[in-house]
């Protein structure tokens, strides 16, 4: 029987490196070195704001609670509360309005900490904005919130689309809120042109862009305002890396007051529910103390109010240090710099994901590199690239091929191995090899498979990748050409930062990356910290070690939305030698830091690693169940054997098992490697995840979810699992779990795909749930409140798979429309719900930054018509689901939902799926990129067991743009685009315009009628006319089949898409303007 992977042929894809007129390449101009206080020109007027919104399609505005305060002490964080009120809708019920006046004359401003001034101030929406909102923002005031952009909308009286023209590129395509109107004579509102705006670009989930404008005719009030807008729920994600809600950000900063919580929203007014909003209110302002407080131990330029991420704080360290990026000297090679950086650009891929072994559950040792990216930066000397002025790009074409034709494993556990590693690397592509390939291997959507490639034409890797390679097949790469990077002299004027105020790093003498994970360790065991401050200088840390080591060196912006956005051309720089023009709309900007050879070597450096740990495993005859990024999952058990099991050919199988000794063993051989002061960090870059042998951490549970203590109200600590011996799973409260048991338990997994994953530790009685992945599950709410539905979903698959337990998903599964929350959050999806504004002012109809649910089509059960439906509905929660109208984006039209069950649906309803249907689809998740024994295609949802790689034989290489576009995956199902992501195509008079020179100028004039000085004209670079092109390209295909015969069955475009076709115009070129040749062919 063959042991050759399979071959399929698919396109396949590299990176580019792009330029257009503006965005040239990035001159290197120092940062100013240094810290530079944000702080001095901080605002000292802040107003916290929270709206309360009815619960209908329109959540428009009932009440609102504010608050403005002034700085009074600027070093010592005090502040002075001015005002504490509440607005209201000028349509609010008289009943509601009478109650709202009545409580803001019994309470008294800040007497909910504690303190007593007047009565609060009741004002209407109106009068709010006139009296409060207009005159703040002319003090160029700070505006802060939790979630800002929905309190903004909710007050604004209007919206449009924010221009690049008028409001700026960095919120082009998001929303212009206006605040202020003016009557015409006809009784028309209209924006006041004479009053600033608001406008909001969403990032993602947890940041947007909010600035105001300035208005096109400035009057005097308005000519030096300068407002600044603060949503805490971003800058909370800069300081923790985690998203959060208001109640576990204000438990996570320790805030003084909790966020209350009110038994039910929509209702009558009721006083209960005032003070619950003036709670948040409070909360919110606790928060924005601490976090600055926080914020403030960051000595970096950056002000809080521009921190979209924790990468904004590792940036910020940079720029204290007055680091920019490096430039290139390329003196000693042909290229410029640019085209280097093509080259490096095609040669990055993201970290290495996958599952090995599929939906057959197997017990695994769990183990994890030490901060992997820092430490792959720190095994490689790369700190010294990031300092450096410039870095010389020279030729090492013999030196790499001799470092790689005498490589063995034992020399990729000496340090100074590494240290030769930061090259690039051009490869013949014969098949005997192991790289990553990113290809369709479903059509229409790419994904990164280590995967054995076939191409004619030679692809650039990172030696790293290169190294791997041989070390999985035992076969050397043919180097066609090699370029090493070599850090210069260190830039001038750097200067050393105190990391989170306590601990200085010289950039000089200190390695940051090596710097970062030792001091992380050591404050862990610092006596003199609190447990509080431990956790706190853990964490910056941990952020400015991740921030710092990886994603901010490929950072690339892409310019999605502005509706005044006109193609343009970009040069493209990629695999091939030269640039090349393209057309789009959405040109990617890179970020100040981005610079594509480093951020090719640190993901190719961590894959190399996992490849050594893969080496490792196989040399003792065993097998792994997945790997992520810096984690594998090795299959191992108390004692070595195997596992028998039945594959979905109904096929007896088995795999090996390793022992736990062979598990430390391969542990142990990563010591070599350890880069880090030995006194700190001893031992192992390779560590055993605490989740072998221990218990997880505890989890708290709502008791009405599971009916677990009759009478209990209270949230509930301990551990779901599942009763072994009744055979269902249960809550284990932590003084129930038997401790005795869990040093000899043994840990098992359950992958279907890569990322989608279920530990569970196995004891004598129950199976434990450790950690679960939430990738797609996630994005559903749970079908009932408090219900904690993907880790019971996990749990119950993983025993339906290990013990066969003949048990269904819960009962109310079945019966609940699965909803996806998403949010409008950008003009394109307010206009595909248009429909329900129809008829409706702008207060009752669908606002920007509004909550929407999304359900899916189940086509079982659904009439045809109905079959491509798309379904949206303002927000609800899936036990009301079936009660409210829902509009198909695709017809217009509004429908009534149901869920498929044996009676059918109500007649007239639109089948859609249950939470059981997206869990039964769930775990059918393909693996695209592999293959398992016996099948004839990659990614056979059907597949259970040991997955293989394949062979790929490049059909077309596409050149393409930012992978991770997608703002939201929920957003992407909804508009049904598998992608944002600029694909760069070549023009086709590109491809073969070289051939021009190859062809006597006589048969050219002869065979076309033309002229030798439009010839001319074309060799230096005008571009033919259209109508020219239509006849001209079709000809010089027609000379290369005349000399390559066996391409003669290929169309014109087949032809010019072909993977080949540039090898082939060399090779036509090569043989000069005679035309006589030995015969080009296809192979």
């Amino acid at each position: 029987m063959s042991t050759e992977p399979p071959e399929f042929t698919l396109d396949i894809a590299v990176r580019a490196h792009t330029l257009t007129a503006e965005n040239n390449t990035p001159e290197h101009k120092p940062n100013a070195p240094g810290y530079e206080s944000w702080w001095d020109a901080w605002p000292h007027h802040i107003l916290v704001i929270d709206t309360e919104t009815t619960t209908d399609l329109s959540q428009r505005l009932r009440f609102g609670v504010f608050r403005t305060y002034e700085l009074s002490a600027p070093w010592m964080l005090n502040y002075t509360l001015l005002c504490e009120g509440l607005f209201y809708a000028d349509d609010l019920p008289d009943s509601d309005l009478e109650t709202l006046k009545t409580y803001a004359q019994a309470r008294r401003e800040g007497d909910l900490e504690g303190e007593g001034g007047g009565p609060l101030t009741c004002l209407s929406h109106s009068a709010f904005l006139n009296q409060v909102f207009a005159p703040f923002l002319k003090k160029n005031g700070l505006v802060v919130g939790f979630n800002l952009p929905y309190d903004l909308s909710r007050i604004a009286l209007g919206w449009s689309v924010a221009r690049g023209k008028s409001d700026g590129k960095l919120v082009a395509g998001g929303f212009s809120l206006w605040f202020k109107e003016y009557t015409d004579t006809d009784g028309q509102h209209h924006p006041d042109k004479f009053a600033p705006r608001i406008c909001i670009r969403n990032l993602n989930s947890k940041a947007s862009f909010i600035q105001a404008t300035r208005p096109w005719k400035r009057p005097t009030n308005y000519a030096n305002a300068q407002p600044r807008f603060l949503d805490l729920r971003t800058l909370t994600y800069a300081l923790t890396g985690r998203g959060h809600t208001l109640d576990s950000a204000a438990r996570e900063f320790s805030c003084v007051h909790a966020k209350a919580h009110a038994e039910k929203h929509g209702g009558p007014l009721t006083p209960d529910y005032i003070t619950y909003t003036r709670t948040d209110v409070l909360v919110t302002w606790e928060l924005y103390e601490k976090l600055i407080e926080e914020y403030r131990q960051h000595p970096i330029p950056t002000p809080p109010d521009k921190a979209y991420s924790t990468a904004s704080v590792g940036k910020g360290y940079l720029k204290a240090m007055g680091i920019h990026s490096p430039r290139l000297d390329t003196s000693h090679v042909p290229e410029p710099p640019d085209q280097v950086m093509g080259y490096a650009m095609s040669a990055y891929y993201g970290g290495r994901a996958e599952c090995h072994i599929r939906k057959l559950p197997v017990p695994v040792i769990y183990c994890d590199f030490t901060s992997m990216y820092p430490t792959v930066c720190t095994l490689m000397g790369l700190w010294r690239f990031v300092t450096a002025e410039s870095i010389r790009v020279e030729d090492a074409t013999q030196d790499v091929q001799a470092l790689l034709d005498g490589l063995t494993p034992d020399d990729l556990y000496r340090p100074e191995t590494w240290r030769k590693l930061p090259c690039i690397v051009q490869i013949a592509l014969d098949g005997r090899n192991r790289l990553p390939v990113r290809a369709e291997y479903t059509p229409g959507k790419r994904n990164i498979g280590l995967n054995a490639l076939i191409s004619t034409t030679p692809l650039w890797y990172t030696l790293p990748d290169v190294a791997a390679s041989k070390l999985l097949t035992g076969n050397t790469p043919h180097v066609l050409r090699a370029l090493r990077f070599t850090p210069g002299a260190p830039q001038n004027g750097l200067c050393p930062v105190s990391l989170r105020s306590a601990i200085w790093v010289n950039p000089y003498q200190d390695d940051l990356f090596k710097r970062l994970i030792e001091e992380r360790k050591r404050l862990k065991g610092d006596a003199h910290l609190s447990p509080v401050e431990q956790a706190r200088h853990d964490l910056a840390l941990k952020i400015i070690a991740n921030a710092t080591s990886y994603g901010i060196w490929a950072e690339l912006n892409r310019d999605d939305d502005d509706p005044d956005a006109e193609e343009q051309d970009v040069r493209v720089f990629a695999h091939l030698e030269g640039p090349y023009t393209a057309r789009t709309k959405h040109p990617e900007r890179p970020g100040p830091f981005y610079f594509p050879p480093i951020a090719a070597l640190i993901t190719g450096a961590a894959r190399l690693m996992l490849a050594l740990a893969q080496h490792e495993v196989e040399k003792r005859e065993g097998t792994y169940a997945f790997m992520d990024t810096d984690s594998i999952a090795i299959v191992a058990d108390q004692k070595r054997g195997a596992i028998e099991y039945t594959d979905h050919h109904k096929v007896r199988r088995s795999l090996p098992v390793l022992g736990h000794e062979d598990v430390h063993e391969i542990v142990a051989k990563f010591e070599a490697l350890n880069p880090y002061d030995k006194q700190v960090i001893p031992g192992s870059i390779l560590k055993i995840e605490a989740t072998h042998g221990q218990l997880p951490p505890l989890l708290r549970i709502h008791p009405r979810t599971y009916s677990l203590r009759e009478g209990e109200t209270a949230p509930l600590k301990g551990y779901l699992a599942w009763d072994r011996a009744r055979g269902h799973m249960v809550f284990l409260p932590k003084e129930n779990a038997r401790q005795e048991d869990i040093p000899m338990a043994q840990l098992w997994i359950l992958a279907v795909a890569a990322k989608r994953y279920v530990l569970i530790l196995e004891t004598k009685g129950y199976a434990i749930l450790v950690k679960n992945t939430e990738l797609v599950l996630g994005n559903f709410l749970d079908p009932k409140r408090d219900e904690e539905w993907v880790k019971t979903f996990w749990l119950t698959a993983f025993a339906q798979a290990r013990y066969g337990a003949d048990t269904t998903w819960p009962g109310h599964w079945t019966e609940t429309p699965a909803l996806v929350r998403f949010t409008l959050n950008t003009p394109a999806l307010l206009n595909w719900v248009e429909p329900y504004n129809r008829g409706k002012s702008t207060r009752m109809g669908l606002k920007p930054f509004n909550f929407m649910v999304h359900a899916f089509i189940n086509p079982l059960g659904t009439h045809e018509a109905w079959k491509d439906a798309n379904l949206v509905a303002p927000y609800t929660t899936p036990e009301k689901a079936k009660n409210i109208r829902w509009l198909d984006l695709k017809t217009g039209k509004f429908v009534h939902i149901d869920v498929w069950s044996d009676y059918g649906a109500e007649s007239g309803d639109v089948n859609v799926k249950s939470y059981a249907d997206q869990a039964d689809e769930y775990l059918q998740s393909a693996e695209p990129k592999y293959i398992a024994l016996g099948d004839k295609r990659p990614g056979d949802t059907r597949a259970i067991g040991v997955l293989a790689h394949i062979t790929v034989r490049a059909k077309r290489i596409n050149v393409v743009g930012k992978e991770t576009s997608i703002r939201e995956e929920k957003q992407a199902q909804l508009l049904g685009k598998d992608a944002w992501q600029n694909v760069y195509q070549r023009d086709d008079w590109d491809k073969v315009k070289p051939m021009l020179n190859a062809i006597p100028t006589c048969r050219i004039i002869a065979d076309l009628g033309t002229t030798q000085s439009n010839i001319q004209r074309w060799c230096n670079g005008t571009r033919p006319k259209p109508e020219t092109l239509e006849t001209l390209v079709p000809y010089l295909l027609g000379k290369l089949r005349e000399r390559s015969p066996d391409v003669s069955p290929l169309t014109d475009r087949e032809l010019l898409d072909w993977e080949g076709l540039d090898n082939l115009v060399s090779r036509f070129c090569s043989e000069g303007r005679n035309g006589q040749s030995e015969g080009l062919t296809k192979g």
